[in-house]
């Protein structure tokens, strides 16, 4: 376990050190300091797990690690979001990570009870990261190349219910594919 932490907190820092070099050079999209802080949450994290696991107070580091993991994600969430152009209400998502990292605190510390504490880290984190990768996936397909590909529009064809609008629409691409091909050379 301790050389798993060694090497996760090893790769996070280092990761930090990146994207913290990274905003600085010319031309690099927004979002790379949440990023960089983000990978120092985690590596801390670690650190703070096996710092204090040896010490023989792992439960200490427990609760250490779940709030630096709720920093991690919520930073996560916002140098995301930079890099993809979307307005996100900082204060409120800082309010809501501020109460996880309460409700956290309350179960570790004055009420010590594992698992309110972890349900509500997990279910804060786990919305968040599935938002950003929903907010990632829809952006991709709006932007990219892959409204062009001919699947994608045999796909979009064969959504709206007609097989035979469907078919008829492959048959085409189909052979615009073969003339292009056959013209080309």
């Amino acid at each position: 376990m301790q050389v798993i932490l060694i090497v996760g907190a090893t790769g996070y820092l280092l990761t930090a050190l990146l994207f913290f070099i990274a905003r600085t050079m010319p031309r690099t999209n927004p979002g790379a300091g949440w990023w960089g802080l983000s990978s120092l949450a985690a590596g801390t994290g670690y650190i703070a797990l096996l710092v204090l696991g040896m010490s023989g107070r792992p439960e200490l580091g427990e609760a250490l690690y779940n709030t630096l993991f709720v920093v991690w994600i919520v930073s996560l969430y916002i140098g995301g979001s930079q890099f993809l152009y979307l307005k996100v209400n900082t204060k409120t998502l800082l309010s809501l990570a501020a109460v996880v990292v309460l409700w956290l605190s309350y179960f570790n510390h004055i009420q010590p009870e594992f698992l309110p504490a972890a349900v509500a880290v997990s279910l804060f984190c786990g919305l968040l990261n599935l938002h950003l990768a929903w907010l990632f996936a829809t952006k991709m397909v709006r932007n990219s190349a892959i409204k062009k590909h001919w699947w994608w529009r045999w796909q979009s064809a064969a959504s709206t219910g007609s097989t035979t609008r469907c078919y008829a629409r492959l048959n085409r691409l189909l052979q615009s594919a073969s003339h292009s091909a056959q013209s080309s050379r």
